[in-house]
């Protein structure tokens, strides 16, 4: 055997050796850690206002709410799944669940000064067009305005 034969013998094997050495002591990453808050200081003082004015015993308020949990998609099939992940990561404000069953009721979206952009704007109106073909009421309050609640009621 040659030299070169030899020392690409010996490359392969110093290769595999590697990989396999890898491959058996990678740990496997988790870069994640728990969010300081579920939402925004305005968020919150917000919630608790509209906590206030709604009949406790007939209604809930749950902040934080993915779309896909108070829709639902009505196509079949293949379908399903295209208009599913459409709506699947689209989290909405606030919802109004009436009880015992939790029937959601009424949407309300805070909107702070990040709907204004270009991309918010028709993120916004994608779910106002779903939430309009599900028969679910939305309001949308700005941040900052002052607050008529008296429509909870």
């Amino acid at each position: 055997m040659s030299d070169a034969t030899i020392v690409g013998v010996i490359s392969v094997l110093l290769f595999i050796f590697v990989w396999v050495f890898v491959a058996l002591f990678k740990k496997e990453r988790y870069p994640y850690r728990k969010r300081e808050f579920l939402m925004s200081v305005p968020e919150r003082k917000f919630y608790r206002v509209l906590l206030q004015q709604i009949d406790g015993k007939k209604y809930d308020i749950f902040p934080q709410v993915p779309l896909s949990r108070i829709v639902e998609v009505t196509e079949k099939g293949k379908n399903f799944w295209k208009y599913h992940n459409k709506i699947n990561k689209k989290i909405v404000d606030f919802v109004v669940f009436k009880k015992p069953h939790y029937e959601p009721v009424l949407v309300i979206e805070y909107d702070d000064s990040s709907h204004n952009k270009k991309e918010r704007r028709k993120r916004d109106e994608f779910v106002n067009r779903v939430l309009k073909k599900a028969n679910l009421p939305i309001i949308h309050v700005k941040y900052g305005e002052k607050i008529n609640l008296k429509f909870l009621k």
